[in-house]
């Protein structure tokens, strides 16, 4: 964050509200489920954290996980809620190939959607068919809001990554109030 003192929950709240990051009602909701700890000053990386838990950011962890495809549900769900109810996602499944050349597939408001998911060592997202799908995800039409990747030591824990759904405007003023650094191309 630019300014040198920690601010809370509780604090970034009314700004995430005032730039409409966050709609109000997300905002208080959120604050409810952290009430015991909402005013406790956020520690490095936990800001990009807290955008998740309002709702507008989703996190991709670097941890292997039990079942790919349940991982990949739950993530591109999670992703497609950030838009408030305007992007659905169902029907997720991931699709096994031969020498790993997998292929991640789900339905966006009707429309099927499929992309390269290449499995490594053990069960791990493929980041970039996440990346890929997110781009996906973000409402289009006239909402300028796209995902983008919160950069590594800015805000966010360095065991995953979080994708953050702003419109230009709203990821630059992230950065300037909090100082949170964005990949600018969005996704």
């Amino acid at each position: 964050m630019t300014n040198k003192r920690s601010i809370s929950r509780i604090e970034v709240a009314p700004r995430l509200v005032a730039l409409g990051i966050v709609a109000k009602e997300a905002a208080e909701e959120a604050l409810g489920r952290v009430r015991d700890w909402a005013d406790a000053p956020l520690e490095d990386g936990e800001l990009a954290e807290v955008l998740v838990e309002f709702g507008v950011a989703v996190a991709v962890y670097a941890d292997e996980v039990d079942d790919l495809e349940e991982s990949y549900r739950v993530t591109l769900e999670e992703a497609a809620a950030c838009s408030g109810g305007l992007v659905v996602v169902s029907d997720v499944e991931l699709i096994r190939g031969e020498g790993g050349r997998d292929r991640l597939e789900f339905v966006r408001d009707g429309e099927r959607i499929g992309r390269p998911a290449e499995r490594g060592a053990g069960r791990y997202l493929s980041r970039p068919a996440v990346f890929a799908c997110l781009g996906r995800l973000a409402p289009g039409g006239e909402d300028e809001r796209t995902f983008h990747r919160v950069l590594p030591g800015a805000g966010t824990a360095a065991d995953g990554e979080v994708y953050v759904l702003v419109t230009p405007a709203q990821a630059a003023a992230l950065g300037e109030e909090f100082g949170l650094a964005l990949d600018g191309r969005g996704a």
